[in-house]
């Protein structure tokens, strides 16, 4: 059950409550596969649009965030 809440929550990404959520279980990156079209994820493909998640490093067509600090 909480898979199915913190997935729910993290549709929302990056507003600051998922983020909050991210620091709460331990999450420090975000993997962002290049198959995210058509699922609430696809605008982290931007990394404009993902801040203030902090592009680390694209690694073949994914993109490595890490989770800013509070």
């Amino acid at each position: 059950q909480a898979y199915l809440q913190h997935s729910r929550a993290l549709r929302a990404l990056p507003d600051e409550k998922a983020l909050d959520l991210l620091r709460r279980i331990g999450v420090r990156y975000v993997v962002v596969h290049e198959g995210v079209g058509g699922t609430p994820w696809r605008s982290l493909r931007n990394p404009d649009a993902a801040a203030p998640l902090e592009l680390v490093g694209t690694y073949g067509p994914d993109l490595l965030y890490e989770v800013p600090r509070a």
